[in-house]
């Protein structure tokens, strides 16, 4: 809504007519209010036309540009929900050819920020918003807000899970594992995993065979960035051991039958090669028997029996050796 004033003096008139855009406008007198909201944007002519006795004897015009349209402003950096960190640039960009130097920026929604560049480290973690406010020559004004958070914070690997893959502390690893490491961060955006310098894995959950590595010791290694660059490493050393323990056994041949005492023991000796053997158990036609002493006495004469060991190492490999005997006893 506008007032327009004006006056007319020197040579006598009988009527004055005002005209906008070449149309005759209502008004009375001066000043009087020109209600701009009614017209579509753009450049307009409001003229005062003078007659005496049906003569045009005077006229008077301005040009004026109506702009109702807010103006609008919008963020192309940062982006709504996005996480900052460090220093970055602010873009923004608006319409109608308003140059940026009309543009307000505050930072949630109070403290100014006078440059396009926002310094994030001083800023505490957590969530902020950012608003940007441009006026036009009209004085209208248009307005865009983001949210983001900040993180200064580099992330933590407190744990490839190595831990959680045997029951045996350092036990060497074999066949296909799962690992999931446990990390202090909500905003992980890469992980690459590592072993023996090969990358293997760009997901965070590691799925990996043992098979393919050599029997020994290796190294992995977990590198991850979050969503602000920052960047997290751990590493650690791991064995594997696919190849079952070597065994060998000094139960006599069965192909001859055994003749002993009735109270006689037979020793089942277990020779290993593999220094990592958690377990050893014996078994005589299927039941356990004490480790390396079989009581001939609980089997009738002429008995078949069977005789079979398990050796176990902490990698989980296990052989097993069996042999048919005949026990005659006297």
């Amino acid at each position: 809504m506008v007032t327009v004033r004006g006056y007319v003096s020197g040579r006598p008139y009988d009527r004055l007519v005002i005209e906008l855009d070449g149309h005759p406008y209502q008004w009375e007198s001066f000043p009087f209010v020109l209600d701009t909201t009614l017209l579509p944007d753009g450049l307009y002519t409001l003229r005062c036309l003078a007659f005496h006795k049906h003569q045009l004897i005077a006229s008077a015009h301005v040009q004026f540009y109506v702009v109702n349209t807010l103006p609008t402003v919008s963020f192309f950096y940062p982006k709504d929900g996005d996480v900052l960190g460090g220093v970055v640039d602010i873009i923004v960009g608006t319409e109608q050819g308003l140059p940026l130097d009309n543009v307000e920026l505050l930072l949630n929604g109070r403290v100014p920020v006078n440059t396009l560049r926002l310094d994030t480290t001083k800023l505490p973690d957590g969530y902020h918003t950012l608003s940007a406010i441009v006026t036009n020559r009209a004085g209208l004004t248009g307005r865009a807000d983001v949210g983001f958070f900040v993180d200064n914070t580099p992330p933590r690997i407190l744990s490839l899970g190595l831990e959680h893959l045997s029951a045996h502390k350092d036990a060497p690893l074999r066949d296909r594992i799962r690992l999931r490491p446990t990390i202090e961060e909500e905003n992980i955006s890469q992980a690459e995993w590592y072993v023996n310098d090969v990358l293997v894995s760009t997901e965070l959950s590691l799925t990996f065979d043992t098979t393919e590595l050599e029997d020994g010791e290796h190294t992995i290694r977990l590198i991850v960035y979050d969503r602000a660059g920052w960047r997290a490493s751990h590493e650690a050393v791991f064995s594997t051991d696919n190849t079952p323990p070597v065994v060998q056994w000094s139960v006599p041949d069965g192909q001859v039958p055994l003749v002993l005492p009735q109270w006689a023991t037979l020793y089942v000796d277990v020779i290993s090669e593999d220094s990592d053997i958690v377990e050893v158990t014996h078994y005589a036609n299927g039941h356990v028997i004490k480790p390396g002493w079989l009581p001939l006495n609980q089997f009738a004469p002429g008995s078949q029996v069977v005789i079979e060991t398990l050796v176990r190492d902490r990698a989980g490999n296990v052989t097993s050796l069996k042999k048919s005997c005949m026990w005659q006893t006297v």
